[in-house]
C-alpha cells in the first residue's frame, strides 16, 4: 500500500504590524502553520520507513517567498514550510520517498 500525505494546514492570523502582534495570535499561527505540517510530516515518515516507499505534498503560499506587509507570521510560517520539506527531503534522500512543496497562489480580482 502506498502512503500519499498532503498537508495543508493554514490560518489566516492577524493582520498588523510585527511588535502589535499578540503572543495568542503568533502561538496560533504556528501551532497550525507550521506544527499542523510537521505532525503530518513526522507520522507519514514513520508509516514510510516501515513500507519503503510514501509521497508527502506540504502546501505553502506564495507569501513564503513575497511576503505579504502586515502579516509577517503568516509569511514566516509558509517560508518555515518550504524549509521543512527541504531538509525532510535532504534527510531521507537515501530512501526512496518522494517530498513537494506547492506554492499556492492567489488572484485578486
Amino acid at each position: 500500500m502506498e502512503l500519499i500525505i498532503v498537508n495543508n494546514a493554514g490560518i489566516g492570523g492577524e493582520v498588523g504590524k510585527l511588535a502589535d502582534y499578540s503572543i495568542e495570535g503568533y502561538s496560533k499561527l504556528i501551532s497550525v502553520n507550521l506544527n499542523g505540517v510537521f505532525y503530518g510530516t513526522k507520522f507519514a515518515l514513520k508509516q514510510m520507513e516501515k513500507q519503503k516507499f510514501g509521497c508527502i505534498i506540504n502546501i505553502s503560499s506564495i507569501s513564503a517567498i513575497r511576503p505579504i506587509d502586515y502579516c509577517s507570521i503568516y509569511s514566516a510560517t509558509k517560508a518555515a514550510v518550504i524549509s521543512l520539506t527541504q531538509s525532510a527531503s535532504n534527510e531521507y534522500r537515501e530512501m526512496v520517498f518522494l517530498f513537494f512543496f506547492i506554492i499556492n497562489l492567489f488572484v485578486y480580482l
